[in-house]
C-alpha cells in the first residue's frame, strides 16, 4: 500500500494518476475536489451531511466554468477507491489552500466512486462527474458525535445529489436524501427523518442565544422529520433557509427539573420568519400539566410578532430552576396562564412596540418565602405602562393578597424609569419611583413609601419540617441610590430606612412591635431598633464601618460595636414557637448580649442571660439560673450555668459546635427533688420517681446533626420512689437520647440498685417518647426484691400503718404504651413471704378478732406466696396464701393504686398447722384437686373458718362477714388456692 497525500491508503499497484489542477498556485490533488463554503452550524443530520460532502467533493465551485459545448466532452473514466481517509487532515489540507473550514471535522471515511474527467474541459466544473459511494464511522462535526454516515453520491451537470442518506448516533438514527446545485451556484433541497437524535444540538443553539443558562445541562432525544430548502451561497445562515416539518422530543430535562415532552407541528421558517402553530409541552410526572403555544417571529429583527400561550399547572418552581440553585426559596407554586401578545420590532437595539394581556391564576404561590396567596387577575402590558387587577368585582376579591397594581414606566438605551407605582398589597398601600441606569452618567435610584403592608412569610426552622409562619404589618419609607458600576460595593451606597412593625405575629403568637431605623453612607452602616417582643423589651444597636473594598460579605466581619439589650422577655411566649401551641413553661430571660469582631472569626457575642421563675405547667423548676457564654460563628462558647434547679444546685460548662467540631457539656447536679428533675421532658415526669437527686453527666452532640443530643451519666437517689413503689437509697447509671426534627426522646437507667428496708432492689428502667406526635409516653421496667421488710414497703406503698413486721422477696414487671396516668400501667408480680406477724397484715388484726382475742396474738406466718397483676389502675391480688402454726390465711382481690381502696376476700382458719406441708405432699397435689377430698382437708387443717371481705381505705378498711349460707361455697373456692399455694410456693413459683 502506498499512502494518499490525504491520509487514506491506496492498493499497491494501482494505476490511477495523481491528477493536477492547471490553476497557478495551487498544489496537486488526489481525486477530491475542493468545496464551496458550509454553513458553521450543526444543527441537523442534513446539514452535516452536506458540510461533509461539499468539504470533500464540492472544491470546484470557484473553477470558472467554459463555454465547451455540452455533448462535446471528451472523458477518461476510472474507478477511485479509498479507505481511511483522514479528514482533519483534509481539512487542514484544504484550509492550507486558503478555503476556510468553519466546523471542526474529526474521523476516517471510506469512498468508492466511478470517475469521468472531462479531458476537453478540463477547467469546466459542470462537465465532471462522478458517482458511487460515501461511508464514515465514529465522525465528529463541532461537538456532534455520529456513530456513522452512509450516502449514495451522484455528482453530474454541477448538481450533487446524496441518495440513501442515512446514519446514526448512539440511540438515534436519521435518513433521507439531499440535492444541491452546485455549479452554477443556486439552491439546495434535503428531507431528513431522525429518531431519538441526542438533543445537545438544539441545546447549543439554545445556550448560544442565552435562552436557557450555560450552567444548567440539557438531556433528551430529538425525533424530527423535516425538509429544508435555499440557496447554496447561503449554507452558512440556515435563518435564511426554508424550513419545514414537525419535531418531537421525549425525556427532556434542564437540570435538575422534571422530565418534559415536546411535540412541535408543521412549524415553518421562510423568508426569515418562523412560525409555530402547533407547540404543546407535558410532563409525565405532572399529570395535571401542559403548555399549549403558538408564534409567528421574525429573525430578521424588523417585523411584526404574535404569540399566544395557555397553561395549566404550571411548575413555577422548575422554571425558576433554571436560573436559580435552591428554586424553591424564589418561587413555589404553580400557575395557570393564558396570555396572548402581539407587536413589531422596529430599528435594531430599540424597545420593540407591543402589546400582551394575560390572565393568571393560582390558589397559592409564594415568592422569595412570601405568600402572595390566591391568584386571579388580569395583567395588561404596553411600552409605557402596566395594569395588574382582579378578575373579579365581588365581595371575594378582597381576600387576594395583590388587590391591584398600576405604574407608568420607559424603556430606553440610558435607563429605566419607573414612575407612579400605586398599588394596594397585602392589605396596604404601596407607592414608589425607580430609576435603573442601563448605559451613560446617573445612579440607579429607589424612593417608596408603603403603609400597614403585612406580607406572610414561611420560614424553614431546624426543628420542625413544617415552616414557621411569620406576619408582620409593616408601615415605613426608604431612600436609596447607588452608582451603576457599584452595586457590589456597599461603599457607595447611600440611603435611609425607617420601618415601623405592629404588630409582629410568628406563627398563632403575638409577639410584638418594633421600630427600625437603618443608615448606611461612606462611614458605614448603622442599624438601631427598639422593640416590644414576647412581654418584654429588646434594644438593638450596632454600627459596621467601610473602606471602598468592603464586599456586602464582609459587612457582618467589620461589624465593630453592637449590643443588644433583652429585659423580662417571656419563657412562655418563646417556647410557644417551637411547641406550635400553648406552653407549658413560663419565666423571665434578661441579659446583655455584646457583639464584637475576633481574630478567630468575623464576630463574637459575648452574653450574660438570667432566667428567673422558670416553671413547668405550675411547679417551680428554678427561681434563678445565670449563664455567661461567647456565640461564634463556629459554634457556643458556654463558660458557665449556675443556679438553682428543681430545689437544688445546677452547674454546667461546655462547648457547643455548629460546624463539624466538638459538642459536649458537662453538668453537675446536687441534691434535687427527683419528681421535678425529668419536667423538661414530660408533664407527668413527676409521676416517674420520687426522692432526692444527686449526679452528674454529659451532654453529646451526635455527628453532623445540630438537632440530636445524647445524655450519659450516674445518678444517685435517697428515699427514691417509681410509680409510688419505694427503691430506698438507689444508685445508677443513665443515657438518653433526644431530637427536634421529628421531636423524639428516649431515656433509660439500664442498673439500678437500692438498699430498700433492710432488703435489695434491683431494676432497670426505661422512658421514650410516643410515635406520631401521640401525647403520653411509653415505659418498661423489670425489678426483683430481696427480703425487703413487709412492714415498711406497705407503709410506703399502701399507706397503712402496721405493728408487725415481714419481709418478701419477689420479682415485679411494670409496662405500659402512650401512658397518660397509672390507669395505663401494666404488669405482675410473684412474692414470697416469709417471717411475716399476723399484725403486718392490713386488716388481719381485726379480723382476729371475729376469732377470740388471743387467736392471732404472737401468731407468726412461717411460710407464703401471692401472686398478682396491676391493670386499669389496680392491684389484682390472684392468690394469697400464708400460714402459720395456728392460722391459714388465702385471700384475693383489687387494690385500688390511684384511690388506694380495697376489696379483698379472705378466708381465715384456725387450728394446728404443724405438719400441713408434710400432710399435703403425702395426699398429693392431684388428689387435692378432686372435690371429694375437700371437705376432708378442712377436717384435717382447721378448727374454724371465717370467710369476710376487707373493703375500704387502706389504712383502715372495713370488714364484713359473709353470710352463713355462702360459707361453703366460699371455703371450697379458697380451699385449693390455699392448699395450691402452700405447697408449690416454694416449689414453683420462687426458686
Amino acid at each position: 500500500m502506498r499512502q494518499n497525500p490525504v491520509g487514506g491508503r491506496m492498493p499497491v499497484g494501482d494505476s490511477r494518476p495523481i491528477r493536477r489542477c492547471t490553476r497557478k498556485g495551487h498544489p496537486p490533488t488526489d481525486g477530491n475536489r475542493r468545496r464551496i463554503h458550509p454553513p458553521r452550524h450543526s444543527m441537523r443530520p442534513a446539514y452535516l451531511t452536506l458540510t461533509v460532502f461539499l468539504i470533500v467533493f464540492g472544491g470546484s465551485s470557484n473553477v470558472v466554468a467554459q463555454n465547451a459545448p455540452a455533448g462535446n466532452y471528451r472523458y477518461w473514466s476510472s474507478n477511485w477507491s479509498f479507505e481511511a481517509i483522514d479528514l482533519q487532515a483534509l481539512t487542514r489540507r484544504i484550509q492550507s489552500l486558503g478555503i476556510p473550514v468553519p466546523v471542526r471535522l474529526a474521523g476516517k471515511a471510506d469512498i468508492n466512486f466511478d470517475v469521468s474527467v472531462p479531458w476537453n474541459a478540463l477547467r469546466t466544473a459542470e462537465a465532471y462527474k462522478f458517482k458511487g459511494t460515501f461511508a464514515a464511522s465514529n465522525l465528529r462535526v463541532d461537538d456532534v458525535l455520529l456513530t456513522s454516515l452512509q450516502a449514495d453520491v451522484d455528482y453530474a451537470q454541477g448538481v450533487l445529489k446524496l441518495n440513501n442518506l442515512r446514519g446514526a448516533q448512539t440511540d438515534g438514527k436519521f435518513n433521507g436524501s439531499a440535492t444541491a446545485q452546485l455549479v452554477p451556484s443556486k439552491d439546495f433541497q434535503a428531507t431528513i427523518q431522525a429518531t431519538n437524535f441526542d438533543i445537545g444540538a438544539i441545546a447549543n443553539l439554545l445556550q448560544k442565544f442565552e435562552l436557557i443558562p450555560a450552567e444548567r445541562p440539557i438531556r433528551g432525544a430529538v425525533s424530527a422529520a423535516v425538509q429544508a430548502s435555499g440557496q447554496v451561497d447561503q449554507l452558512r445562515s440556515p435563518e435564511m433557509w426554508e424550513i419545514g416539518g414537525d419535531i418531537s422530543s421525549q425525556n427532556v430535562t434542564i437540570g435538575d427539573s422534571l422530565t418534559y415532552s415536546l411535540a412541535v407541528q408543521k412549524f415553518q421558517l421562510r423568508d426569515q420568519r418562523l412560525s409555530v402553530p402547533d407547540l404543546r409541552l407535558t410532563a409525565s410526572e405532572l399529570p395535571g400539566f401542559y403548555l399549549n403555544g403558538s408564534a409567528e417571529v421574525p429573525l430578521d429583527g424588523e417585523n411584526e410578532f404574535q404569540f399566544d400561550i395557555q397553561t395549566n399547572d404550571l411548575p413555577a418552581t422548575d422554571l425558576v430552576g433554571l436560573y436559580f440553585d435552591s428554586p424553591k426559596r424564589v418561587l413555589d407554586g404553580k400557575l395557570d396562564l393564558q396570555a396572548g401578545g402581539k407587536g413589531r420590532f422596529t430599528t435594531p437595539g430599540a424597545y420593540p412596540e407591543f402589546e400582551v394581556d394575560a390572565a393568571v391564576a393560582s390558589p397559592s404561590i409564594r415568592l422569595f418565602g412570601v405568600d402572595l396567596g390566591m391568584l386571579e387577575h388580569d395583567i395588561k402590558l404596553t411600552p409605557s405602562k402596566i395594569q395588574i387587577q382582579p378578575r373579579r368585582d365581588d365581595a371575594g376579591a378582597s381576600d387576594l393578597q395583590i388587590q391591584n397594581l398600576t405604574a407608568d414606566y420607559a424603556v430606553s438605551e440610558q435607563a429605566i424609569e419607573l414612575k407612579d407605582l400605586d398599588s394596594r398589597i397585602f392589605g396596604g398601600t404601596l407607592q414608589a419611583e425607580a430609576r435603573v441606569i442601563r448605559s451613560g452618567d446617573g445612579e440607579h435610584r429607589l424612593n417608596a413609601e408603603w403603609t400597614d403592608i403585612s406580607p406572610r412569610i414561611r420560614l424553614p426552622t431546624p426543628v420542625s419540617s413544617v415552616p414557621l409562619t411569620v406576619v408582620a404589618t409593616t408601615s415605613g419609607t426608604v431612600q436609596w441610590s447607588v452608582p451603576p458600576d457599584h452595586i457590589d460595593d456597599p461603599f457607595f451606597h447611600r440611603g435611609t430606612a425607617s420601618i415601623q412593625v405592629a404588630p409582629l405575629r410568628i406563627g398563632d403568637e403575638t409577639a410584638g412591635d418594633a421600630d427600625i431605623r437603618l443608615a448606611i453612607n461612606d462611614q458605614g452602616v448603622d442599624l438601631n431598633a427598639d422593640a416590644n417582643l414576647f412581654g418584654g423589651r429588646v434594644h438593638v444597636e450596632t454600627t459596621s464601618p467601610m473602606t471602598a473594598s468592603t464586599q456586602w460579605r464582609d459587612l457582618p466581619a467589620l461589624l465593630a460595636a453592637g449590643q443588644i439589650t433583652l429585659a423580662d422577655v417571656s419563657i412562655r411566649r418563646l417556647t410557644s414557637l417551637a411547641s406550635r401551641g400553648v406552653s407549658r413553661f413560663d419565666g423571665r430571660v434578661s441579659g446583655q448580649i455584646q457583639l464584637r469582631q475576633t481574630v478567630e472569626g468575623p464576630w463574637a457575642a459575648d452574653s450574660q442571660l438570667e432566667i428567673n421563675g422558670w416553671t413547668s405547667g405550675n411547679q417551680l423548676l428554678s427561681r434563678g439560673l445565670r449563664a455567661q457564654l461567647t456565640a461564634m460563628a463556629g459554634g457556643i462558647e458556654l463558660s458557665s450555668i449556675s443556679g438553682t434547679y428543681a430545689g437544688g444546685q445546677l452547674q454546667a460548662e461546655g462547648r457547643w459546635s455548629l460546624q463539624p467540631g466538638p459538642r459536649l457539656i458537662n453538668f453537675r447536679l446536687t441534691r434535687a427533688d427527683a419528681d421535678r428533675v425529668l419536667l423538661p421532658i414530660s408533664p407527668r415526669a413527676d409521676q416517674w420517681f420520687g426522692g432526692m437527686v444527686s449526679g452528674r453527666g454529659s451532654l453529646v452532640g451526635n455527628g453532623d446533626s445540630l438537632t440530636s443530643v445524647r445524655v450519659t451519666g450516674s445518678l444517685a437517689v435517697e428515699n427514691g420512689e417509681t410509680f409510688g413503689f419505694p427503691v430506698g437509697d438507689a444508685h445508677t447509671s443513665f443515657h438518653g437520647q433526644f431530637s427536634a426534627a421529628p421531636y423524639r426522646w428516649a431515656v433509660a437507667f439500664p442498673s439500678i440498685n437500692a438498699d430498700l428496708a433492710r432488703g435489695r432492689v434491683k431494676g432497670r428502667l426505661e422512658f421514650a417518647s410516643t410515635s406520631s406526635g401521640r401525647s403520653g409516653y411509653h415505659m418498661d421496667s423489670r425489678w426483683r426484691a430481696t427480703h425487703v421488710e413487709f412492714e415498711s414497703l406497705l407503709s410506703a406503698y399502701v399507706g397503712t400503718s402496721t405493728i408487725g413486721r415481714g419481709d418478701l422477696t419477689g420479682d415485679m414487671t411494670l409496662t405500659g404504651r402512650n401512658i397518660h396516668s397509672l390507669r395505663d400501667l401494666d404488669g405482675e408480680y410473684r412474692v414470697r413471704l416469709g417471717g411475716t406477724d399476723a399484725t403486718a397484715v392490713p386488716g388481719l388484726s381485726a379480723a382476729g378478732s371475729l376469732l377470740g382475742a388471743s387467736s392471732l396474738a404472737g401468731a407468726r406466718f412461717t411460710s407464703g406466696a401471692s401472686t398478682g397483676r396491676i391493670s386499669r389502675g389496680s392491684l389484682v391480688i390472684d392468690s394469697l396464701a400464708m400460714s402459720a402454726d395456728r392460722v391459714a390465711v388465702t385471700a384475693a382481690g383489687r387494690v385500688g393504686l390511684e384511690n388506694r381502696q380495697m376489696d379483698v376476700l379472705t378466708v381465715l382458719s384456725t387450728g394446728n398447722f404443724t405438719g400441713q406441708n408434710q400432710l399435703i405432699a403425702s395426699i398429693g397435689t392431684q388428689a387435692l384437686l378432686d372435690f371429694a377430698f375437700i371437705g376432708q382437708i378442712n377436717r384435717i387443717v382447721s378448727d374454724r373458718t371465717l370467710v369476710f371481705e376487707l373493703a375500704g381505705p387502706t389504712r383502715d378498711p372495713i370488714i364484713r362477714l359473709l353470710p352463713a349460707e355462702t360459707l361453703q361455697a366460699n371455703v371450697r373456692r379458697f380451699a385449693v388456692q390455699e392448699a395450691l399455694g402452700l405447697v408449690i410456693a416454694d416449689s414453683i413459683i420462687f426458686d
